[in-house]
């Protein structure tokens, strides 16, 4: 079964004419699988029952077995409930960080990725979403995805349409972690990009942090700092 959209799958085997063993799994062969969700007896019976969140574009292998080699007819339903995009989805449905700097949360569960968006990190994800951020003033800035629950990938750029942005800063696994941070100079007034996608296709809850640190004045900024000026002129 391969999940058209993202959201919540519910395989069962109720009906069936035996003690079922049911398994969901992802992977292009029998000897390379990677379990998603497993049950041998669901809610006092002896046929068997799975719940597992099913990402889009997703092909899910469903194995049947008996339990202690038992065998008869099999009766398997596979339901789904499809997850609503994120409102922050579509490049243009940006959500806006604060000038200063501020702490956001998210998901990029039901997502999708725009014809002419970039690979963030070089990585194809899958499953974007997108912040606005102008700082102002001149500074630096930190932009970091710790404490998301998933591989992160993170890019940051310039431009007013996701077919032709500039990238600013992107990365994937920072520090040793699968989250995600950049660093660099920022200039007043520009507004920047910021998109979260998770490696290779993952979803999650995703959490940002924008932290900007301002230029320092020059040192005559305020009038009872003036520099003084040598009499004879210069």
């Amino acid at each position: 079964w391969t999940a058209t959209d993202s959201g919540t799958a519910t395989v069962s085997t109720a009906g069936s004419s035996f003690d079922t063993l049911l398994g969901v799994y992802t992977g292009s062969s029998v000897s390379a699988l990677t379990a998603v969700a497993s049950n041998n007896d669901y809610g006092g019976a002896t046929t068997s029952r799975v719940q597992f969140s099913a990402v889009s574009g997703t092909t899910y292998r469903i194995a049947v077995d008996g339990n202690n080699g038992a065998f008869g007819d099999v009766s398997i339903l596979v339901q789904f409930t499809s997850v609503s995009a994120p409102a922050n989805d579509a490049f243009i449905n940006s959500v806006s960080i604060a000038a200063g700097g501020e702490s956001k949360t998210g998901t990029n569960v039901g997502a999708t990725k725009e014809t002419g968006e970039p690979n963030h990190a070089g990585n194809s994800g899958g499953h974007s979403v997108w912040w606005d951020w102008t700082p102002s003033a001149n500074g630096t800035v930190v932009i970091s995805t710790a404490s998301s629950d998933f591989n992160t990938l993170l890019g940051v750029y310039t431009g007013s349409s996701v077919s032709a942005l500039s990238e600013e800063a992107s990365n994937d696994d920072y520090g040793g972690n699968t989250t995600s941070q950049v660093g660099f100079a920022v200039s007043s007034g520009t507004t920047y990009r910021i998109a979260v996608d998770g490696s290779s296709g993952a979803t999650g809850n995703i959490s940002l942090s924008v932290q900007f640190t301002p230029n320092p004045p020059p040192g005559n900024d305020n009038f009872a700092s003036a520099t003084t000026i040598d009499s004879g002129g210069g």
